[in-house]
């Protein structure tokens, strides 16, 4: 939009500054006349003089005549009624008539009735005011094309004082058709936004179905948004979410096989797992046996494309607009993306089911193992090794947050350098910035890969650490998902603090301690969720303070929150293994303490070491 404004003012300024030169050519035309008629009576003009200021007189002549006739923009005098008493040669082809035709006709002839009392209110504001008068209106050529233009009058009066109007014809078709085409990229722009929050808040694939749909039509101005799911057996595709013209689906069919039913833009982008886009439905004999349904909801152009769920195509998502050759090639990225999003989502449901049914799994196995298991160093370092694998699970959600803003910042900066390119904006400096922007962005990824790639390195043998260093480590791989739920974590931990330890260990006891303390602040719905880690130096050992404003923990529960497969989270959103073995590290393996105690505003953990 600002380019369509900018676009608008330096049209405006071209059409200003054309008016005051053809004002000061018309003036110093009439200066010279005057000044040789003069010359002419006092002196009478001798035969070169008459020669040279006749031949001056015919040089600014031909300036102004060109500049009239063959300026960029149209210009046409008006008498009062509108009718036009001369045109330059841009207007009458703007006009599509030749001139000769056009002069002693209303301009009004060439106007809708609505754009013809547009031009009368028009040009009874010029006459009302001495500054510039501006509106936009469609004139109709020959042949019935219509051009969009702006009007810019200036009421003047002839010499017998009668109100003419000089009025400048600027054609914006072009960039009222940019305008239009920004205006739907904004409302894809929209709805790619709000799917991605969608994709955050939601906990199902059910309810991120319904909000996309949703957020399509309120955000998007989508007349209708629907997903439909593949039957594997039957392919036929059954909606499963839907908002606003849902008649349309009533007792609807589409197949993904090779029938008439499955030739629809829907069933083409399942069946080719990529997009359809139909610009004209009523042109298209895909759509056929939906013309009626169509007509009667409004509906004009569609788009559709393929979700995958790791790799395999289990669906579609369509929208549908009131306007004909609605999505243009720009919109395909953004559809794109949009799809890779929900995707994205959708393995990320996937993967929590399958880390539900393992954790299951894995305490089964764990119940089994401790059984069979007769030395106590043989079950803690089981115990070390499944608790490790329980908190991968939550660190590739974080990986998935961490990565998730880069790489829509990435594909947002490609996406700009196409449209800088078609709007004309496409510089050097441009595409220097852009490619400084995008390989920042890359190696911010790469030093994330880094840092979860040594999280979960063994530690073999202690070694003095700082505290800080370690604390500084851990807060960077889960603060991406805190800042998705609007939890604050602050940390205050002096570069004096150290300890001789297994420093990867201590890492997952931090861990798994704030992680805790995340699903209890989301678990109670806490308004303004914090949490703070202090740490200092004690009599000579290291003190660490991991504290919340969740509530605290039941009194009754605060002497069982470290034992074995004890959990206050619901079945199957928590194993009762991390805080049993975070004290195992602290207590038996690096000699120190681990507590936790009800202060303030909620729970607060105290590791001592």
């Amino acid at each position: 939009m600002a380019t369509d404004k900018r676009t608008c003012a330096e049209l405006k300024a071209v059409n200003e500054h054309l008016r005051m030169r053809l004002a000061e050519a018309e003036e110093t035309l009439l200066a010279m006349k005057g000044r040789e008629a003069d010359r002419f009576v006092t002196t009478g003009p001798s035969a070169w003089q008459k020669s040279e200021n006749i031949t001056n007189t015919e040089i600014s002549r031909d300036r102004y005549t060109d500049l009239y006739e063959f300026a960029p923009l149209g210009y046409v005098t008006l008498n009062k009624k509108g009718v036009i008493q001369a045109i330059n040669l841009t207007g009458a082809r703007l006009l599509g008539t030749p001139r000769v035709a056009l002069i002693g006709v209303p301009l009004s002839s060439h106007l809708s009735k609505k754009d013809s009392r547009k031009l009368l209110k028009h040009l009874q504001q010029s006459t009302h005011t001495n500054e510039q008068s501006v509106t936009e209106l469609g004139i109709i050529a020959k042949g019935g094309s219509v051009v969009q233009v702006q009007l810019s009058t200036v009421a003047s009066r002839d010499d017998e004082g009668l109100i003419l109007y000089r009025t400048a014809i600027t054609d914006i078709t072009e960039l009222k058709k940019t305008e239009e085409s920004l205006l739907r990229l904004n409302r894809l722009y929209a709805v790619l936004s709000e799917t991605g929050k969608a994709i955050v808040y939601s906990t199902d694939p059910d309810s991120l179905f319904l909000e996309i749909c949703r957020v399509s039509v309120e955000y998007g101005g989508f007349l209708l948004a629907w997903i439909g799911m593949v039957d594997k057996e039957s392919g036929v595709v059954k909606p499963v979410a839907s908002h606003g013209k849902t008649g349309y689906l009533d007792s609807i069919r589409i197949s993904t096989r090779n029938e008439p039913a499955g030739r629809c833009p829907t069933g083409t982008a399942i069946y080719n797992g990529s997009y359809c886009i139909c610009n004209d439905f009523f042109s298209d004999p895909t759509t056929r046996p939906w013309h009626k349904r169509a007509q009667a909801s409004g509906l004009k152009s569609s788009a559709a494309i393929a979700l995958k769920l790791n790799g395999e195509v289990i669906g579609a998502f369509t929208i549908y607009a009131g306007e004909k050759d609605f999505f243009k090639w720009q919109f395909i990225n953004l559809l794109e993306q949009m799809a890779a999003d929900v995707s994205f989502a959708l393995e990320g449901f996937a993967r929590e089911a399958k880390q539900r049914e393992a954790e299951v799994a894995l305490r089964t196995e764990t119940n089994e193992r401790l059984r069979a298991v007769e030395e106590l160093h043989d079950r803690d370092r089981l115990l070390l090794q499944q608790s490790r694998q329980v908190a991968l699970g939550d660190m590739i959600g974080n990986i998935a947050h961490q990565w998730r803003q880069p790489l829509n910042a990435l594909g947002l900066v490609i996406q700009e350098l196409n449209l800088s390119y078609e709007l004309g904006n496409f510089t050097k400096e441009h595409l220097d910035s852009a490619v400084t922007t995008a390989m920042g962005i890359i190696f911010r990824m790469s030093q994330t890969i880094d840092d979860f790639s040594n999280f979960y390195k063994p530690d073999r043998d202690k070694r003095w650490f700082k505290v800080n260093e370690v604390l500084t480590k851990t807060v960077s791989l889960i603060e991406a998902s805190f800042q998705e739920y609007r939890i604050t974590i602050d940390t205050f931990a002096g570069d004096d603090v150290e300890i001789k330890g297994y420093p990867n260990d201590y890492a997952q006891v931090l861990f798994n301690i704030l992680m805790n303390a995340r699903d209890a602040l989301l678990e109670r719905g806490i308004a303004d969720p914090w949490v703070t880690v202090c740490a200092r130096m004690e009599m000579g050992r290291s003190v660490v303070i991991v504290s919340d404003n969740a509530g605290g923990i039941e009194e009754d529960n605060l002497e069982r929150i470290f034992d074995l497969y004890f959990t206050t989270k619901e079945s199957g959103l928590g194993t009762g293994i991390g805080l049993f073995m975070a004290k195992i590290i602290i207590e038996k393996n690096m000699g120190g303490h681990l507590t936790v105690r009800n202060a303030g505003y909620g729970a607060e953990f105290r590791i001592e070491v």
